[in-house]
């Protein structure tokens, strides 16, 4: 049996964790300051009008919005209790007082990409870890004409 087994609509029974609504709601507070603080510099840089070669590949090319990522996740197996925002989201349901992810539903709609990305992360897993290249010709080839001089101050190496 393969790892993505799981992953397929109605074929697991996961045990359901409970949070209150005060203990889901500091958890869903500290997650966004969190990323506040993380994207504070980038955002502040964005409203100035200002460029950044990593950040804005990162929000750009991937196309999360910092506002994405605020957005506080409990898990699968997380049933959230009392009125929540979850409540009006995409995959998740609500019964009885009580929300949570609705991973039938969403394995129905993205599973096969689920499952290919369960592949591809095993299959990563399974190998030994290659370092000299940290995906800088992406980020290079994006920003080679737009940030010339940050380029050329940049040293790279490249170990063949």
């Amino acid at each position: 049996m393969s790892n993505t087994d799981t992953l397929h609509p109605g074929s697991h029974t996961a045990p359901v964790t409970l949070l209150a609504k005060e203990e889901w709601r500091e958890l869903a507070e500290a997650h966004a300051t969190r990323v506040d603080e993380l994207t504070r510099n980038h955002l502040e840089r964005h409203a100035r009008g200002e460029k950044h070669p990593m950040w804005d590949f990162l929000f750009d090319y991937y196309r999360y919005s910092p506002g994405k990522f605020r957005r506080w996740h409990p898990g699968v197996t997380v049933a959230l209790e009392g009125e929540c925002p979850h409540r009006e989201w995409k995959y998740y349901r609500s019964d009885g007082g009580l929300t949570q992810c609705d991973s039938d539903a969403f394995l129905a709609k993205r599973g096969k990409a689920a499952r290919y990305i369960a592949d591809l992360l095993a299959s990563t897993m399974a190998r030994t870890a290659h370092f000299d290249c940290f995906c800088l010709h992406s980020w290079d080839t994006r920003y080679a004409s737009k940030h010339e001089s940050f380029r050329k101050s940049a040293t790279i190496s490249h170990n063949r």
